[in-house]
């Protein structure tokens, strides 16, 4: 199932009710949103949680996957960032997970069950959750 979140009020659209068949440049359905030129994002069920929290403290995010249970070729999920001179980098990685440029990412080995797979990528989300509530919020000079 798709999702897309508002990068402006994190409100979490269904992909159903937005036709995302259909879906570019779709912006925020919520008419007191003041995202007018910014497009709606897709994003994993699983990742709408530290996705949220990430973006409220100024860490930008871009794209994001929770992992697969059911691919080989992707075995582990990540996180990547809008990284420049006004959005800084996150300090750390959360437990289970590591630096990567400007992502942060976790790794299953590939021969894994559904079932085990599912298993730690529900771990990683929770200690990415956990990490997101000690980060200290970006200051940005007035």
């Amino acid at each position: 199932m798709s999702y897309y979140m508002c990068p402006c009020c994190y409100k979490v659209y269904d992909g159903h009710f937005l036709k995302s068949d259909e879906y570019y440049g779709m912006r925020c359905p919520d008419m007191d949103c003041a995202s007018m030129d910014i497009e709606l994002f897709e994003i994993d069920e699983l990742m709408v949680i530290p996705i949220r929290k990430l973006n409220a403290l100024g860490y930008i995010t871009k794209y994001c996957c929770s992992g697969h249970t059911w691919d080989n070729g992707c075995a582990g999920g990540y996180i990547m960032f809008e990284v420049n001179e006004w959005f800084p980098m996150v300090p750390s990685a959360p437990k289970g997970w590591y630096l990567d440029g400007d992502c942060i990412r976790f790794k299953m080995k590939y021969d894994l069950t559904p079932s085990k797979k599912r298993f730690l990528i529900n771990k990683s989300i929770n200690e990415l959750i956990k990490w997101c509530d000690t980060l200290p919020a970006v200051e940005y000079d007035e």
